[in-house]
């Protein structure tokens, strides 16, 4: 009888143990354009559109009324922490020449962004 008895809490014991570990995965989630402090030092009001374009890329939103402005949104979830980072950048340009870089939100320095990356490659593995 009493080895049933420990063979009973054994089991008890050892489910506990595997319904510890099923937590739910939370991705890291990472949408947009990396536009760095370091880019933005680059970009030169006076700079050509496809210039521009060579050096901070193609833009995520693309105003179809409003061609002379680009906006470079980037956005990083932290799937544990639920944490969010993000950056907002608008570049304005009149005939097809750079005239204003508007910061709305501070874009990330290349460290963090390399931190960023190590923390998703870490969690995939």
């Amino acid at each position: 009888m009493t080895i049933k008895i420990f063979i009973q809490y054994l089991l008890i014991i050892s489910m506990l143990l595997i319904s510890i570990g099923c937590t739910i995965h939370r991705m890291d989630i990472q949408q947009g354009n990396v536009l760095t402090q370091e880019t933005l030092d680059k970009l030169v009001v006076g700079m050509e559109m496809r210039k521009v374009r060579g050096l901070a890329g193609t833009p995520l939103i693309n105003d179809p009324f409003r061609a002379d402005r680009w906006d470079y949104v980037y956005t990083f979830k932290h799937g544990i922490t639920r944490e969010t980072q993000y950056s907002y950048v608008s570049l304005y340009f009149e005939n097809e020449i750079l005239v204003e870089v508007k910061v709305h939100a501070e874009p990330l320095k290349r460290e963090d962004i390399n931190s960023l990356n190590r923390q998703l490659r870490e969690s995939r593995t």
